[in-house]
């Protein structure tokens, strides 16, 4: 787990960050109730999201092998994304068993949340904005809307400060 907190951590000239990131959260063997906390409380600020989103540009080639949809390539970044909203999940629900979903029930919201983080914009902004399109999937709308929630509301919670709800995020 702290493999994760000092990768999260702010280090501009960790250009590789995100790939130790994926690897760190694939390989982890701990209990998946603490895995999902570490992930939100690391992973979920909205400056680290805003990078990963950055970084999908530059990673948009290296694939992660373990997770990979049919008929969509996935990146690295897709996983973390799909992990961290799938987190931000787990935690607002008070989940207690986070194996209560197995076969391929599981493996199918999995799919989606990769799929969904597949085609997310480059930019968080641009992922905000798509909250109010007609047009945006709803797997893509689910997965922006756990994202958003884990960055404004559970990150802060986690890390002890009062979330905030800035006007121009809500674009008011």
């Amino acid at each position: 787990m702290c493999a994760i907190r000092e990768l999260a951590s702010p280090n501009e000239n960790n250009r590789d960050s995100p790939m130790e990131v994926f690897k760190a959260i694939s390989g982890c063997a701990v209990d998946a109730s603490e895995m999902m906390l570490t992930i939100c409380l690391h992973l979920a600020s909205e400056s680290f999201l805003s990078k990963l989103l950055a970084y999908r540009r530059e990673f948009l080639y290296v694939p992660a092998l373990s997770a990979s949809v049919e008929g969509t390539f996935v990146s690295c970044i897709d996983v973390i994304l799909a992990n961290i909203a799938e987190a931000s999940a787990y935690i607002a629900t008070d989940a207690s068993d986070i194996d209560g979903m197995k076969g391929s029930l599981s493996r199918q919201k999995e799919y989606e949340l990769i799929r969904a983080a597949s085609q997310l914009p480059y930019n968080w902004a641009e992922m905000l904005d798509l909250l109010t399109s007609d047009t945006a999937p709803c797997m893509v709308l689910r997965l922006i809307t756990r994202l958003a929630f884990a960055a404004y509301i559970l990150h802060p919670q986690l890390s002890g400060r009062t979330p905030r709800v800035d006007a121009s995020v809500l674009n008011v």
